[in-house]
């Protein structure tokens, strides 16, 4: 390297990693200016500034990758040096990368190779532009070659070979005398030599255009050596082929970390799977576990509610008031405790209950809430606003009926303490989705608690002020999902809440008279 200033060009959208990779490359002592930018089109501006002696890049950006960059490099400069340094680049796609023109990938946590692999590369490229810069000058190209660590051979137009520089001499073992004259592959290639890389290199030899390839050679020892060589025709000024100038990178030490990333990768993989397997086995232990303890819970807790029913129908006079209070508390808590197995139940097979999807009006579904509800044979309570017609949907009716249920008697539950609780029901289409909203004028809730909504036993608001065990909305949430969609809610404290969920829409031409049973 010479004592001319490298202008290294940053591609990071971190600051505090762009910090670390201009330290690392400045730690090295030589003379090194970075810019950094974090955006493509900064990007594009700064590198057609120019005079820029590498380009060091991270792979995933808002907007853009790597890639996106690396083809803009390529597309103005064949020859400068492009690094990947990431930390998310996995093993077989930076292969791909290398392919497309990068000429090395570092990992972030293994920045100390940074430094070197930039000298080696800005040395490589400081040689292979002045190399082509006159490809008539044979010489000249000799006196160039001898002074790079990169193997140099040339070639005439019969594929023999007439000169190789001394880095070629030293790694393959053969001197100038020993292989003039003879054709590279007569006595580099051997076992693992791939034939259709060296058909693919004849063919190019014999259209006579430029071309670069990976390729295993062998030393005169019989090691086994990667190489990735770029071969370029020199013509005369007739535009005839006269020579090929190859010049050729040892690239053993580089495949052989891609071969253990590429093990380490498929043993992670392996591990990975066999996690799943055991998390997937532990969950339905544990799904095993909630319905048999459901199921247990359910006879003595009913059993409890009918003794101290028995009790009620004798003649309680004699008995004291306290004794009739604490009963009346066992046949509340009773009561409580079966709804919460009974909601248990529902949780544990809620995953697993048989989808029968069919066209479903929302409107029969509050008749059925409606009479259940509050006990009236009306199409709809005077509570509940309809806005507009209320459009159908494709879902499994029993499944959508109990997260509207839920929804409603939260709805009213909340809204329970305002002089007119009033809850509002709209739907409106969202592409190949129809979105139905509950909407309540009661308490609300905290937009910082919302994380808590959907999960199972979570409550925003103490049980003495208004019942529940937080699970409804778990369970109204796995039903959605089943049926192809998502459930979210809005609210702002004191003004009520909002309550939305989507599922498929009805298209009659295409679902008529269908309906579809999942196990």
């Amino acid at each position: 390297m010479t004592n001319k200033t490298k202008r290294i060009l940053i591609v990071e959208d971190n600051t505090e990693e762009a910090y670390l990779i201009d330290r690392a490359i400045q730690k090295e002592g030589d003379e090194y200016e970075c810019s950094m930018v974090d955006s493509f089109g900064e990007f594009q501006e700064k590198f057609q500034e120019g005079n820029w002696d590498a380009v060091v890049s991270d792979y995933r950006f808002p907007g853009f990758t790597g890639k996106d960059v690396l083809d803009f490099v390529r597309m103005q400069d064949e020859i400068i040096p492009f690094i990947f340094v990431s930390g998310t680049i996995g093993e077989e796609f930076a292969v791909e990368l290398m392919k497309a023109g990068a000429s090395d990938y570092i990992i972030k946590d293994r920045l100390t190779r940074l430094p070197i692999a930039l000298s080696k590369e800005i040395a490589d490229a400081t040689f292979k532009q002045k190399a082509l810069k006159d490809l008539g000058l044979i010489k000249q190209l000799s006196l160039v070659a001898k002074h790079t660590t990169n193997h140099v051979v040339i070639t005439n137009v019969r594929e023999e070979i007439e000169w190789v520089n001394e880095a070629f001499e030293k790694t393959f073992g053969y001197t100038l005398a020993e292989v003039k004259g003879k054709v590279p592959g007569a006595f580099l290639q051997g076992a693992e030599t791939d034939t259709a890389t060296v058909e693919y290199m004849r063919q190019k030899i014999k259209i006579q255009e430029p071309f670069s390839a990976e390729i295993i050679n062998y030393s005169k020892a019989g090691e086994k050596l990667w190489i990735e060589l770029y071969i370029e025709p020199l013509r005369n000024e007739e535009g005839e082929v006269e020579k090929f100038f190859s010049i050729q990178y040892d690239i053993t030490e580089k495949k052989a970390h891609e071969a253990q990333l590429l093990a380490l990768n498929s043993s992670l993989e392996e591990k990975v799977r066999e996690r799943t397997a055991a998390l997937e086995l532990l969950n339905e232990d544990l799904k095993s576990f909630n319905h048999t303890l459901a199921n247990g819970l359910q006879k003595p807790v009913n059993l409890i509610s009918r003794w101290v029913d028995v009790l009620f129908r004798y003649n309680l006079n004699d008995v004291p008031d306290e004794i009739k209070k604490n009963l009346e508390e066992i046949k509340k808590n009773a009561n409580m405790a079966s709804l919460e197995v009974n909601q248990l139940l529902l949780y544990s097979s809620a995953a697993q209950k048989a989808l029968n999807k069919s066209k479903c009006e929302i409107n029969d579904l509050l008749y059925v809430f409606n009479r259940e509800f509050f006990h009236s044979k009306k199409d709809v309570s005077e509570n509940i606003k309809i806005e507009g017609d209320l459009l159908p949907c494709f879902a499994d009716a029993s499944m959508v009926y109990h997260v509207l249920k839920n929804l409603l008697s939260n709805a009213f539950k909340f809204a329970g303490k305002e002089a007119h609780p009033i809850v509002k029901i709209s739907s409106k289409a969202a592409g190949d989705k129809v979105v139905y909203s509950v909407k309540d004028n009661g308490v609300g809730f905290n937009d910082k608690y919302y994380d808590m909504l959907f999960k199972p036993f979570s409550r925003l608001h103490v049980e003495s002020e208004f019942e529940g065990n937080g699970i409804g909305l778990c369970i109204a949430k796995k039903f959605v999902e089943r049926n192809g969609g998502e459930i979210w809610a809005e609210s702002i404290v004191g003004e009520g809440a909002t309550f939305s969920f989507s599922v498929p829409a009805w298209i009659a031409s295409e679902n008529k008279a269908k309906t579809i049973h999942h196990g």
